[in-house]
Formats: C-alpha cells, sequence, structure tokens
C-alpha cells in the first residue's frame, strides 16, 4: 500500500495542474529543477536546466554524492531521469561541500566513470592531487580541512585522482580556489530562456558572506571539525534564489560546542545581496515587506539542533528540504530542531485561509526519511515531525519512506532501506515572469513505482508592489 502525506487539506490534483500548465509553454521551454536525491543518508542535491523542447539538459549540477554504497542510488536516479543513452553524465560542476563521508563517499565511482564525470570540481580544498592538476590552498594548516584525522577524505581524493587521469575530470575550477578571497565569488551557469543562473560563494572555511558584502572570520579557532568548512553557495536566477551550505552550523547550545556560528554573519549578507524590498503575493499596497527574502533552502546538517537558527531564518523561505536517514546515533531531524523549526519558519508570502488559492501552501517541510529509534534523546524524530507538521493546513508536508502496510503512520520504520522505497523531492521554477516575481513548484518523485506527484505550488515574492 503506498501512503503519501500531504497535509493540505483542499489540495486537489486538477486545480494544481492547471497551475502547472505555464511550465510547458513554448515560449520559456527550458526549466529550473532542483532535485534533492533520496540516497538515506548523506545529501545529494542536483540542479539542472531542462530544455523540454530538445528533451535536453545545458546545464547539470550535482552538490555531493551520499555516504558509501549511495553511488547505487544515483545510478538509478539518473538512468530513469536523464535516460539509459544518456549516460554516464557529465556535469558541469561537482560540489563537495565538506570532508564528511556523508557527503563525498557517493562520489568514488568517479574514477569509473560509468555513473557520472566532471567538467569541474569545488571543494574546500587543502590537499594536492599533482602539479597538474594543482594545489588548493586553505587559510588555516589543517589536513583534509577539518576531516576527524589525516586521510579520511582519502576515498574521494583516489576518486578525483583516478579521474583526472582517465580523463573523466578536466580540471579544478579555476574560480573557487582560495578561501577567504573566493568568498563572494560567482560561478555562472548558463542561462534560463536567457535569464541568467549562477552560483554564488557565501561561506567556506568558517568565513562568511556578511554585511555590505565584507568576508567574517567567524573563528574556527580549535574547533577543527568539517562541518565548520561547510562551503555555501545562493542560486540565484531572476527573482529565484536558493540556499545550500552543506552541514554548516550556526545554533549555539550546550550540545554543538565544537561548531561556529555562522549563521549570524550570514543573515547580513542576505540582507546586502537583496537589500530590494520583496513583496508578499497576497498583500496589499502598503502592507508587509522583507529585505534578504529567500525562497528555498536546503536544510544544512540534516536537521541537527546546531543549525537553522533564527539568524539564518530571517530569509522567510517558503520552503526547506531535509536529507535524513536510519542512522540512530545521529538521530535526524532531532526533535528540537523540529520545534525550532515549526516556529519560526514563516515564509514571506503567507495566505490566510479565506483568500488562499486552492493548491497554493504558505511553506513547506519536505524530508527524504523519517525514523523513530529504539533509544536515546532524539528516539521520537518521526512521531515529533508528524505531531507537528501533519494537521497544519497552510503547511505542505511529506517524507519518503511511509510504505507500511498497517496505516499512514505505521510503524514499519526500516523498509525504505531498499533502494526502491526511495522517494525524493523536485523543485521546479516558474519561468514566466521570472525577473520580477518567483512562483515554484515541488513534485515527490519515485521511478520505481512510477510516481510523479505534484504536491504543492509557492508564490513565494514579488519585486514590485501589487
Amino acid at each position: 500500500m503506498y501512503n503519501t502525506i500531504r497535509y493540505k487539506k483542499i489540495h486537489r490534483y486538477f486545480w494544481l495542474s492547471l497551475l502547472l500548465m505555464p511550465l510547458a509553454t513554448a515560449a520559456q521551454h527550458e526549466i529550473l529543477e532542483i532535485h534533492h536525491i533520496n540516497v538515506e543518508n548523506g545529501d545529494a542535491t542536483m540542479i539542472v536546466v531542462h530544455d523540454t523542447a530538445a528533451n535536453t539538459y545545458p546545464v547539470k549540477i550535482l552538490i555531493d554524492g551520499g555516504n558509501s554504497g549511495t553511488d547505487r542510488f544515483l545510478q538509478g536516479y539518473f538512468n530513469n531521469y536523464f535516460g539509459a543513452v544518456n549516460m554516464p553524465v557529465t556535469f558541469k560542476y561537482l560540489i563537495l561541500t565538506h570532508f564528511h563521508k556523508d557527503h563525498y563517499a557517493g562520489f568514488n565511482r568517479l574514477g569509473a566513470g560509468n555513473i557520472f564525470r566532471a567538467d569541474s570540481v569545488i571543494d574546500p580544498g587543502g590537499y594536492t592531487l599533482g602539479p597538474t592538476y594543482g594545489p588548493i590552498n586553505p587559510p588555516q594548516a589543517t589536513p583534509d580541512r577539518g576531516a576527524k584525522k589525516a586521510g579520511d577524505a582519502s576515498i574521494y581524493k583516489n576518486a578525483l585522482r583516478t579521474a583526472y587521469n582517465n580523463a573523466y575530470l578536466r580540471e579544478r575550477s579555476k574560480i573557487v580556489t582560495t578561501f577567504p578571497d573566493d568568498i563572494g565569488k560567482v560561478l555562472p551557469l548558463g542561462t534560463v530562456n536567457g535569464v541568467p543562473l549562477t552560483l554564488k560563494c557565501l561561506a567556506s572555511s568558517g568565513y562568511t558572506y556578511s554585511t555590505g558584502g565584507a568576508t567574517v572570520d567567524n573563528g574556527i579557532g580549535g574547533r577543527n571539525n568539517a562541518n565548520n568548512f561547510s562551503l555555501g553557495f545562493v542560486l540565484e536566477y531572476g527573482q529565484f534564489r536558493y540556499f545550500t551550505a552543506g552541514d554548516m552550523g550556526g545554533y549555539e547550545n550546550t550540545g554543538c560546542t565544537a561548531y561556529i556560528d555562522q549563521e549570524a554573519s550570514i543573515n547580513g549578507g542576505f540582507g546586502s545581496l537583496y537589500s530590494g524590498t520583496s513583496y508578499p503575493f497576497n498583500q496589499d499596497a502598503g502592507g508587509a515587506t522583507a529585505v534578504g527574502h529567500v525562497c528555498a533552502f536546503k536544510t544544512s546538517h540534516h536537521g541537527s539542533d546546531c543549525s537553522s537558527s533564527k539568524d539564518l531564518l530571517d530569509f522567510s523561505a517558503c520552503a526547506m528540504f531535509l536529507s535524513a536517514g536510519y542512522m540512530s546515533r545521529w538521530g535526524l531531524p532531532e526533535p528540537a530542531f523540529q520545534a525550532r523549526i515549526d516556529t519560526i519558519l514563516d515564509p514571506l508570502s503567507e495566505w490566510d485561509a479565506a483568500s488562499r488559492p486552492v493548491g497554493v501552501n504558505n511553506r513547506g517541510i519536505y524530508i527524504t526519511n523519517l525514523y523513530n529509534f529504539k533509544s536515546g534523546t532524539k528516539r521520537t524524530c518521526r512521531t515529533s515531525a508528524i505531531s507537528l507538521f501533519a494537521n497544519k493546513d497552510s503547511t505542505n508536508f511529506s517524507y519518503g519512506n511511509d510504505y507500511s502496510t498497517t496505516g499512514v503512520h505505521g510503524n514499519n520504520q526500516y523498509q525504505s532501506k531498499n533502494v526502491n522505497y526511495k522517494d525524493s523531492y523536485v523543485l521546479k521554477v516558474e519561468p514566466q515572469n521570472i525577473t520580477t516575481q518567483s512562483q515554484f513548484y515541488v513534485f515527490r518523485i519515485n521511478y520505481y513505482n512510477n510516481t510523479n506527484q505534484p504536491l504543492s505550488t509557492f508564490q513565494c515574492h514579488r519585486n514590485t508592489a501589487p
């Protein structure tokens, strides 16, 4: 029995399909898509531009590759999405946010070149692969950029070396190479229907893009944790903005002493980047506005209580995407994090119940997998999320592993270890009027049971008053 979790009671797919029709218009046939690929443990996010008229993909970026063994999820996903004739997939950029295994180990197949290849790779640096490849110089003298011990990232580095020697990898990016010098650097990705698409580097090595474009040193000091070296980027396409930053931390409490707070300073950076006022769709002239508005984000550190502070979430995003898995010692997303999100994830465009259009939600919370764990203080992750988000009419909430035959919230909680049960979430940006406003859609994708299910529409903001 297939169970989906949707919490917009008046959501009707017929009407939502009508809302989605502009995506297929002939005049604007290129669509920006962000794929949050379910790899069970770890992160893997794919950014593509899909030319629907030619059925080609002129822009392809992969951020992180998941944990050991997750290449099988990537292989199946790419094969189904791009088609077998387009395998292996060549990405413009492979980006590794930081040297933790649940982010880099899935890149091990790069050396074989049979699943994916790359024009360029971007990572936090701090190693040398030989004179022809070139060194990537860190500002701090630390091995493997905060890895627990020297050699921890050998899987990744060996894959790079082999790929480079076999011409499966062309180069290390020459745009983002040293820090803090490259904070604020822009990677041009191409265009979508003639509108520029870019990635701007906002964080790495404990440095962040802050107020007025200044680079702030947040002080790693002795906290040599790879999460503190995470690369962070904002994806920009017209009025659409999407933020992703690996496992960057920012919420300080007694359990987070290994992490530095980078979110308070980067909040000022969003305010400066997007200093023009944003207006919600649902307001009259003279109503609430916001500065520094972001439309959606990939939640840092898989829902750890050490990330996603009030400072960061001042950017008033509509939708968050979170990758979590069955690792009981991690116990993610933490209930304390969930409770904080429930109170501070307040999007700019909030419709009241009477005026909200059918199929449109105020906010969306999308989690790849949710589990309860057998012991520990984090054991109620799944129960907590359901109790917080399941019955909020304006929130679209979904998680990708509820295939129990005993009911919608059954206890068959480890079933989704099977690759066939992996639901992923795809964000598609509406191209019409993208230079003056932002609207996007979220789909649930599962190629193994032929699911391509629209979940919600988000009317993010516009840059002119109504």
